[in-house]
């Protein structure tokens, strides 16, 4: 199967994806017979869209002094993916907009919804669609034999939903616990190492590119809250939302607090959690700390791990994966690759 690409988004993540197809591509096509070409590429501001296939390397070339694409022959200012879709034939849109909580997912759930009813392969890094209309959209991806790939969505290479997914078919998921987000595990470390206030760690986490400019999303626990919440709504068949779960977040963190810790022999982590009991589920985002026995504990920097409890299996524990640009854009293609290679899972 070729794969003509629709790409919206085109910040790191984005840039990556097509660099990585760049780098991969001669590899791909002879291990799995994969082969791709891009056919629009839409930013906030317009978009280059074209009859024939993209010259990656020309875009690439293009986007490097500035990162923007304005120069490049096939530029439409204001182009939107309603218009896109009906100027190109496509048969994967690869969606990486930024995530935006507070609009019910919008506009990426109705851009998602819009091209798997126009029988179009969906694989994403936004979370937020999936917070709010993740039953829809695997149901309009299930009924008509599509890819909707979101593993991108739950710890960029880390893979905690395609491990979920298919080395844990057939058991029963009793309890999930991680370590989900890299910039707050990065300053719980560094306030640790370095005996600094949590001010200076997350100065330094944003200098270092790890931290976002505003980086409320990440520090105040709704990243690890959306990551969970995908995990066992997609795993477990949970059916958790935002406002279901209790998130803690790590700005009331001081370095007194992490050195009683410390003098304890434990370490502050922020995990996500979610246990089943019974009917009774319980999931939330905390603070909890963990003693030299437990895997959470020697899980530093920007690390992330998820540990899945599991009927019969026992448990299991998923640790590693880039936590970058390069990461995430991995995960959009490893999800294409499994569905490319493995018709019997669909």
């Amino acid at each position: 199967m070729h794969w003509k690409i629709g790409l919206i988004g085109f910040g790191n993540v984005g840039k990556a994806f097509i660099k990585l197809y760049s780098e991969m591509k001669d590899y791909w096509l002879e291990k799995y017979g994969l082969s791709a070409s891009f056919y629009y590429i839409i930013t906030s501001r317009g978009g280059v869209i074209k009859n024939e296939s993209i010259d990656i390397e020309q875009l690439l070339s293009a986007a490097r002094p500035t990162g923007r694409l304005d120069s490049f022959h096939g530029w439409k200012d204001g182009l939107t993916f309603s218009e896109a879709i009906h100027q190109s034939s496509i048969n994967l849109l690869v969606e990486v907009s930024p995530t935006a909580i507070k609009n019910n997912g919008e506009p990426a759930a109705t851009t998602i919804a819009t091209a798997l009813r126009s029988n179009i392969s969906v694989a994403t890094g936004n979370k937020a669609p999936f917070l709010f209309h993740y039953r829809e959209l695997h149901e309009l991806a299930r009924k008509n034999n599509l890819l909707l790939g979101i593993g991108c969505t739950t710890g960029a290479a880390l893979p905690s939903v395609n491990f979920g997914t298919y080395a844990l078919a057939g058991s029963k998921i009793t309890k999930i616990e991680g370590i989900l987000n890299g910039v707050c595990n990065f300053i719980l470390t560094r306030m640790e190492e370095k005996s600094i206030s949590f001010d200076q760690a997350l100065r330094e986490a944003q200098a270092r590119g790890i931290a976002e400019t505003d980086p409320a999303y990440d520090i105040d626990g709704w990243d690890t809250a959306a990551k969970i919440i995908i995990i066992s709504n997609t795993l477990i068949g949970t059916n958790l939302t935002l406002k279901s779960i209790a998130v803690e977040g790590i700005r009331n963190i001081t370095p007194d607090l992490i050195l009683q810790s410390r003098n304890a022999q434990k370490r502050i982590k922020l995990t996500g959690f979610t246990e089943i009991a019974g009917n009774i589920i319980r999931a939330g985002v905390s603070l909890k700390e963990f003693d030299s026995s437990s895997t959470l504990y020697n899980v530093m920097g920007t690390r992330k791990v998820i540990i899945y409890y599991t009927e019969p299996a026992g448990q299991f524990i998923v640790e590693g994966g880039a936590s970058s640009p390069a990461g995430a854009a991995y995960s959009l293609w490893r999800d294409i690759i499994n569905w490319h290679t493995q018709p019997q899972t669909r």
